[in-house]
């Protein structure tokens, strides 16, 4: 469940990355906030397989 609500999550900050305001603070807020929800995704994943990274 909470894979599924990462992977939401970060697809509309994509989006919002690249349909977004362009302002550069909003673009910058989307992409970093993109770029933690794939690193929560990539430890969840290491943590569901046993592997320690």
């Amino acid at each position: 469940m909470v894979r599924l609500v990462l992977y939401i999550v970060t697809a509309l900050l994509i989006l919002l990355t690249i349909f977004g305001p362009q302002e550069d603070r909003y673009q910058l807020f989307f992409l970093m906030g993109s770029f933690l929800c794939l690193l929560a995704l990539m430890c969840l994943t290491a943590y569901e397989k046993g592997g320690t990274g």
